[in-house]
Formats: C-alpha cells, structure tokens, sequence
C-alpha cells in the first residue's frame, strides 16, 4: 500500500463503524503533501489549487487522502482508482456498486479530519473543535427540546452540552444527506442517551437512527449516526491513519 495503513480494516462486525482520523498539521510535510496529490483525481487536484487559506487546503486534501486510501484498501482497488458519486444534496458516495453496500461520511474541523465507514446503513459523520465557544447560536439553530435542556444545563457544563448537541445535529443531517434543505430547528436530538427525538419533521424517525458521542482528542467532539432500523447498538473501532514517516 501507499499509506500504511493498520493490518485490519474492519472487525469481524460487518455492521461496525470504522472511524479514521487524521492531524491535517502532518500535510504541511513536503513528501506527505506529494504522496496525497498524487491519489487525487484531476478534478479534485483542480479544486484543490482554489483554496485560498492553507488550512482549508489541507482538510480538503486531508479528506481526499483519507476517502481514497481506506476505501481503496478496503476494496481492493487502487487509491486514485476509486470514483465518486453526489446525492441530490451533494453527499458523496462511491461510484461502485458494493455488495453489501459501503457507507462513509468525512468530517474536518480544525485539527482533525475524520472518515467513517459502515455496511450497518447510511452514516454521517461531525466533528468540532469544542475550544471555540459558540453557545450564542444555540437560540438561532436550536429546537426547542434542546434550547430547554441547555438552558437546565449547569453552566460549567453547558459549553460541553452545546457541543455534543451540535455534532449529533451534524451528523443527523448528514447521514440523511438532505443538506441545508434540512433546517436545524425543524428537528430535536437528546443527550441522555444521544438519541433523536419524537419532535418535529423527524417525529416518526426516533427508531430508526442510531447515535455515539465521541472524543476524539482532548479538545475535539464527534457524533456518529447511523441509519439503522431499528436503531441498535454498533460496535465503533477508532484509530489513527498512519502517514509516511509515523510509527
């Protein structure tokens, strides 16, 4: 392989969800940076030279990288062979048709770009930087279930809260792949156990989506939903994606 990458890409759980995360800081390295570009496809090489700030460079590359290789190796075919599809919404999926089918979602915030891969149903995948505090626009995005639990929230607590609430938003909306057609406020999530609510638009959906709470890093926040009726318990196998030169 290109990228080494850990020996097994999957438990024995054909319903588990594999999460890969990346440090995109590992990008500003000349030979990783060569080796990434050239799994790219000529479109996305042509995007990539438009970003204007460095960091969103590398998160885009970062993702690519990521996509490409895992994928790829989990498939059997060469990284920059692998071909992508978008929904009506714009969410990636693979080209290929597999049996069963494979779902993956990516994620980037700063410090941390993430995949998530799973046969177990459609997946979405968000992660955050929780040094930012953005309890602000809680009141702008928020269904009213979740504005009331923030609000009953202790406030030493409430920063942690915010951020747990907005990754499951996150990845509900992108597991459904409906894009900002979906407004955040249409729809309510709980934290105790993280689970969709009986509210909104999505009232009659509560059983049929499954959500894990993760961190990540000391400082990032990540949920993951998966499409799965009924909703049930999936095993998640967390690692970190080795790069040329890392141990």
């Amino acid at each position: 392989m290109i990228i080494g990458l850990a020996s097994t890409l999957a438990t024995d759980d054909s319903a588990a969800i594999d999460l890969w995360l990346l440090d995109p800081a590992a990008l500003a390295s000349s030979a990783v940076h060569n080796v990434a570009c050239a799994l790219l496809s000529a479109a996305e090489l042509e995007r990539f030279a438009r970003f204007q700030h460095v960091e969103s460079g590398r998160h885009f590359l970062g993702g690519r990288l990521l996509a490409r290789t895992v994928l790829g190796a989990r498939l059997g075919v060469a990284p920059r062979d692998i071909a992508f599809a978008l929904g009506p919404h714009g969410k990636p999926a693979l080209a290929l048709e597999t049996r069963p089918r494979l779902h993956f979602n990516l994620s980037h915030t700063r410090g941390l770009v993430a995949l998530a891969i799973t046969t177990a149903g459609e997946v979405g995948l968000d992660v955050e930087d929780c040094r930012a505090r953005r309890l602000d626009i809680a009141d702008r995005f928020f269904a009213p279930p979740e504005i009331a639990a923030l609000r009953a929230t202790p406030e030493g607590e409430q920063a942690a809260a915010f951020h747990a609430l907005w990754t499951l938003k996150e990845s509900f909306v992108k597991a459904r792949g409906t894009g900002l057609s979906l407004a955040l406020d249409t729809f309510a999530v709980g934290l105790h156990p993280p689970r969709l609510l009986p509210f909104g638009v999505a009232a009659t959906e509560a059983d049929q989506w499954h959500f894990t709470c993760l961190s990540p890093t000391s400082s990032h926040r990540a949920a993951i939903c998966v499409h799965a009726s009924p909703a049930r318990p999936l095993p998640i196998v967390s690692r970190w994606f080795a790069l040329p030169g890392q141990n």
